[in-house]
């Protein structure tokens, strides 16, 4: 397995838990009834934003398996969405 796999491999995991633990804390808001929640919002942060992180990153290392080249446009998306993940969870946990 090349190294640009097994980065993507961990970048797809992490983003998976934190779009699996988004779409059970949205399941939760439902459940309550609240009047206007979820927010479009709440949508687009807890499930959006994981689910595209996701795509994006395995999108990238389909072309550049099948391609056989792009490795370095994988590993650069790989890296972006690991590092992309502190900003997200400085927002997740409500800020500062």
């Amino acid at each position: 397995m090349r190294p640009a796999n097994i980065l993507a491999l961990s970048a797809i995991a992490l983003w998976a838990v934190f779009l699996w633990m988004g779409i059970e804390g949205l399941k939760g808001v439902v459940a309550q009834h609240a009047p206007g929640y979820p927010a479009p919002g709440q949508l687009n942060f807890y499930a959006g934003i994981p689910f595209g992180m996701i795509i994006a990153v395995a999108s990238m290392t389909f072309l550049a398996n099948a391609l056989g080249r792009l490795w370095r446009a994988s590993e650069l998306m790989s890296a972006v969405a690991l590092f992309a993940l502190l900003p997200y969870l400085f927002m997740y946990g409500g800020g500062v």
